[in-house]
């Protein structure tokens, strides 16, 4: 595991838990600001330190790897090759403004939907005795 990931690994581990750098300080008897240098990769834990940390938080040698594996799954391994397979424009400026755009459009479907569920709703609340509008054109009978 790079040091980059284990910082990361840690650093999640410890928020999963609840726990700020000073309460896992208190908790495994370091220094929030070694915790502080390890969670930004400055510095590395030894064997005996990370077994501190993670006994500490609950947690075994095990839950590095597995939380490693979830944090790997989340990040983006898209290349400039699978954007142009997928369409998408190239570039960071390019792919910023598609999702922007994207969100955008995601917004309005979902403000339009959440209207339409209150429309629903509120003319469920009447109950079977809604009667439906006549259609134009057509009468209605007492």
């Amino acid at each position: 595991m790079a040091d980059n990931d284990l910082a990361t690994v840690s650093t999640v581990l410890r928020v999963i838990r609840g726990l700020n750098q000073e309460e896992l300080a208190q908790v495994s008897g370091l220094r929030s600001g070694n915790i502080s240098d390890y969670e930004r990769g400055k510095m590395v834990p030894g064997f005996n330190t990370a077994q501190r940390l993670l006994g500490a938080m609950g947690y075994s040698f095990g839950a590095l790897d597995q939380a490693r594996a979830l944090i790997s799954s989340l990040r983006p391994n898209t290349s400039e090759d699978d954007l142009q397979a997928w369409g998408l424009p190239e570039g960071p400026a390019a792919l910023r403004r598609e999702v922007q755009r994207v969100a955008a459009e995601a917004g309005r479907v979902v403000f339009r939907f959440t209207r339409l569920l209150f429309v629903v709703m509120s003319a469920s609340a009447f109950g079977p005795n809604l009667q439906e509008e006549p259609q134009r054109g057509t009468t209605t009978q007492p």
